[in-house]
């Protein structure tokens, strides 16, 4: 997975390379957190992700791409809204700059179909009419 970052560990005298996602799972399980730690450091990186792509990678054009080819789930839209909403650092310019660039490429698409929806019908009718 692109993003992990593999570190060396020493634990009981033995040494092991880990992700850091393990690591914070590992150190949640020896706190006294509460929830289960595997959720927790799943949702800590979706959020660390969102707030990285809106931070960094709005200019970037495979992202973008990406937002117009892939659905995000309500669930994760609304994560997105909270991260914006709890960052200080992000500003709504990020996220305005991805739903332009997808409301435009869902406009063109749709213009796009009418325009070969009333090109078919067209062709019928000629064909119809004996042209």
């Amino acid at each position: 997975m692109p993003g992990l970052v593999g570190v060396f560990c020493v634990k009981q005298n033995r040494v092991f390379k880990s992700r850091v996602e393990e690591l914070k799972v590992i150190e949640l399980m020896e706190t006294n957190f509460t929830g289960c730690p595997i959720c927790q450091t799943n949702v800590e990186t979706v959020r660390n992700s969102i707030f990285g792509i809106l931070y960094e990678m709005v200019n970037d054009p495979g992202i973008r791409a990406q937002f117009r080819k892939k659905r995000i789930c309500y669930k994760h839209a609304h994560l997105l809204a909270q991260v914006l909403e709890e960052s200080r650092f992000l500003g709504h310019l990020g996220i305005s700059i991805i739903l332009k660039d997808v409301v435009n490429h869902v406009r063109f698409s749709l213009s796009c179909k009418t325009y070969q929806r009333k090109k078919s019908l067209l062709q019928m009718l000629l064909l119809r009419a004996g042209r």
